[in-house]
């Protein structure tokens, strides 16, 4: 449905919580919030191991440098180095509101001896100010105490008046970095476990008492939002019957509905393709001298595109199967970018599946370039995803395309879908034999061949007026 306010409007589901409070949610369905909690889910789970990762190497690496410190202030000798020549990097840092830091990092290489033998070094410095940049922590010529280990003289450091004062290598500078470590981990963590917690088809409990919890709207009143964590969904509620008898159109809040996914084939079933496949046909054929009919192009209407492509080889094509596919495609979508012939009821039917939160993926053995081309054509989010011809090691009538469209629609969800459950719309009888192979809820609607009466396959003569009560129906 589809609900103005003002100069907006919006297109979603209207849910009632029996109580005569309505609520208007655009674009507001499991699909999209499981998919946006899923992004949610892993973009936190990943942000929670990088800042641990982080945190925890610079909380180790602190505590191994103090460490290493108390054991040469314990063992080494202490001694006095002459700075030979020192070198300077400065920085500024300026934060919104508040004073500008300046930083001044000093390196200084020094010369010292330890039982009467002479070494060299590198000793380094940060100082920072408000007041501009500080001046080197050494200069060329002066002394820097130091502490050298005896066994191994080229390991120093420099004496720290702030760590003498202290008796171990974890003291206040470290349980700094690991509460903040801890402190900035909790931010995505707790993001990742409300995001963990919706039900399998994405509409978290958290939402559904929010959504119930929502006040009716009284005359004047504006729509208010609300949001869930980083879900990047809203739900906006509009002006509700106050009599909790009154009908409106609700969606069940069951994360289990009946009708689970609908798979679309393309050529003749979501577009009236099949033409312009005949027409490339015979003009690919003409250019070997081959007098192609419709009989014979009807004969290879469904096929996998590969197993046409031979067919025609076999009929006196004399190229490779895939310099025949490549001239048909670019004649076909060079057809299809002038005027999409479509199905009638088809767009209806989709829009209505969207409307309603019912996942769509289309299932086709065209390749992706004359796929990509229909699909956008249609509504973002239209469908889900696509299986093509390419995508498969056996094309239709082998039930494989709708095996992978429904393994593929259930990592989508993040949940076990029931192929029972699942309705398959084609128009051809390789298409029929695969989805009714696949144990998908099959529908025919015949366009350039006709399907006959079958068992276990349901005929409809065309998607006009038919709409997801019809295919509720059919899995209930």
């Amino acid at each position: 449905m589809e609900v103005a306010y003002g100069r907006h409007a919006w297109r979603g589901i209207y849910l009632n919580d029996g109580t005569g409070n309505g609520y208007f949610a655009p674009g507001w369905n499991g699909v999209r919030l499981a998919r946006n909690m899923r992004v949610v889910q892993r973009v936190a789970g990943v942000l929670t191991i990088l800042s641990l990762l982080f945190f925890s190497g610079w909380t180790v690496k602190t505590v191994l440098d103090n460490k290493e410190y108390y054991r040469l202030s314990s063992e080494g000798v202490q001694i006095q180095a002459l700075v030979q020549s020192v070198s300077t990097e400065t920085s500024t840092r300026h934060r919104k509101n508040s004073d500008r830091t300046y930083t001044t990092d000093t390196a200084a290489v020094v010369s010292y001896s330890v039982g009467g033998n002479s070494f060299s070094g590198t000793v380094e410095h940060r100082s920072h100010s408000k007041d501009g940049y500080p001046e080197p922590e050494w200069q060329p010529g002066e002394l820097v105490d130091l502490y050298a280990d005896p066994a191994a003289p080229e390991k120093i450091v420099v004496l720290s008046p702030y760590l003498e004062e202290r008796t171990s290598p974890v003291n206040g500078s470290t349980w700094f970095l690991m509460i903040m470590g801890l402190a900035v981990s909790a931010v995505p963590a707790v993001i990742y476990f409300v995001a963990h917690q919706q039900p399998a088809q994405g509409r978290s409990t958290l939402v559904r008492r929010r959504l119930r919890r929502m006040p009716v709207l009284t005359e004047g009143q504006r729509p208010a939002t609300i949001s869930l964590v980083f879900a990047v969904v809203r739900a906006r509620p509009i002006y509700a019957p106050q009599d909790p008898a009154a009908t409106v159109q609700e969606e069940s809040l069951s994360p289990h509905p009946a009708l689970q996914a609908v798979f679309w084939d393309m050529d003749g079933t979501l577009v009236d393709t099949e033409p312009y496949w005949f027409a490339a046909e015979k003009d690919l054929m003409a250019r070997f001298g081959v007098d192609w009919n419709d009989e014979q192009a009807m004969e290879l209407v469904g096929n996998a595109l590969p197993d046409s492509a031979r067919a025609l080889q076999q009929a006196g094509a004399d190229l490779g199967i895939r310099e025949i596919l490549d001239t048909m495609l670019d004649s076909v979508v060079s057809s299809v970018q002038q005027e999409i012939p479509w199905r009638p009821g088809a767009r209806e039917l989709l829009a209505e599946l969207y409307a309603a939160g019912i996942p769509c993926a289309m299932v086709t053995m065209s390749e992706s370039l004359l796929a990509r081309v229909i699909a956008d054509q249609l509504p973002e989010e239209t469908f889900r995803f696509l299986v093509t011809g390419e995508m498969v090691a056996n094309g239709k009538p082998d039930p494989e395309p709708y095996l992978l469209a429904a393994k593929l629609m259930g990592e989508e969800l993040g949940m076990s879908l029931d192929l029972d459950r699942i309705v398959a719309v084609e128009d051809s009888l390789p298409g029929v034999a695969s989805a009714k192979a696949s144990g998908a809820v099959t529908i025919a609607v015949p366009n350039a061949v006709d399907v006959p009466e079958q068992p276990g396959i349901t005929r409809w003569e065309t998607l006009a007026g038919r709409g997801v009560a019809d295919l509720q129906a059919l899995v209930g």
